[in-house]
């Protein structure tokens, strides 16, 4: 596990690090809860979207334009002859971290607006309090699909951005990330009647699409890595 961390730090710099590991994640939180002091849960949705906005963007500096046409080959991976394994780590490692941010910075989110919501407006409307009006492990199952909703977009949008290399169309990526991750946040639950145990089902969904959109994202990149890598 050590050298596969290590294989993914040689890719990201130390400002990279501070700003993608530490300060959006933080900001994400702040921002959302001072969203949840006037409309309740709905600060949840806030940050599913601008989480997957950020998430797209910033793999502009990491693996942007990875595949596509124009990309420059990775030909100083030749010189090692785990250079292949090294990329593949990477990737697959950028993929389980953007997991671990969308799970601490919504599960963060979340007990933030608990202690704040109500504060600033009075006490949200009941369709505000979405997430708290289920049962206990209602709330866990529609915090569950949050996360995986905000990673399956950041996963998804990571994928598309890396046939474009200009940041410009990675910000129009974004943009569509968040309107559809906004429309599936509201909706979701509402489709499955929520509160309910149909929400594992939508938890179950987005596990297989997530679990799908990663193998693809690795398998895509790698597809192209090798096609620079071997000499023809």
């Amino acid at each position: 596990m050590g050298k596969r961390v290590k294989s993914y730090i040689v890719f990201t710099s130390f400002a990279y690090r501070i700003v993608i590991y530490l300060l959006i994640p933080a900001a994400l939180v702040a921002f959302c809860a001072w969203i949840g002091t006037y409309m309740g849960d709905m600060g949840l949705i806030f940050t599913v979207m601008l989480l997957a906005l950020a998430e797209i963007i910033s793999d502009s500096w990491l693996f942007g334009g990875l595949q596509a046409r124009d990309a420059e080959k990775m030909d100083y991976l030749k010189s090692s002859g785990r250079g292949l394994s090294l990329v593949r780590n990477a990737l697959g490692l950028d993929l389980f971290r953007k997991f671990l941010t969308a799970l601490c910075t919504v599960a963060a989110s979340y007990l933030l607006i608990r202690q704040v919501k109500g504060g600033l407006a009075g006490r949200p409307e009941p369709i505000m309090d979405f997430v708290s009006c289920g049962g206990p492990l209602q709330r866990i199952g529609l915090l569950a699909y949050l996360v995986l909703l905000a990673y399956c977009f950041s996963a998804l949008g990571t994928f598309l951005s890396r046939y474009n290399s200009t940041i410009y169309g990675n910000l129009l990526l974004g943009y569509g990330a968040m309107a559809l991750a906004c429309l599936a946040g509201i909706f979701g639950p509402s489709f499955v009647k929520y509160p309910s145990n149909g929400i594992f089902l939508l938890d179950l969904l987005c596990l297989a699409v997530g679990i799908g959109v990663s193998v693809l994202t690795v398998r895509t990149a790698m597809k192209k890595v090798k096609g620079g890598f071997y000499d023809e």
